[in-house]
């Protein structure tokens, strides 16, 4: 499975045309396993305050980057109940 996202991801990369949202982007990049990838992806998607952002302290697919403590840093950008300021 790693090897099909890492695939979709290369492809990805390639549509830098803003046809795919940083957050969907992120979501692939944790699915081949590259939570700095997700991270950065997920940083331009609060930046450019994709919707589907607000998804992230309850979707499993950003799983790889959530032990990461940037990603209890984005959780307080989005004002994230239970998190401490």
């Amino acid at each position: 499975f790693k090897g099909h996202a890492q695939e979709v991801l290369a492809a990805i990369r390639k549509h830098e045309d803003g046809s795919i949202s940083h957050a969907a982007r992120a979501i692939f990049a944790c699915m081949a396993e590259e939570p700095e990838e997700a991270l950065a992806e997920l940083n331009q998607a609060l930046r450019k305050r994709d919707p589907f952002a607000l998804m992230i302290g309850t979707c499993p697919a950003y799983d790889c980057a959530r032990s990461d403590p940037r990603f209890q840093d984005l959780l307080r950008k989005i004002n994230w109940p239970g998190l401490e300021k």
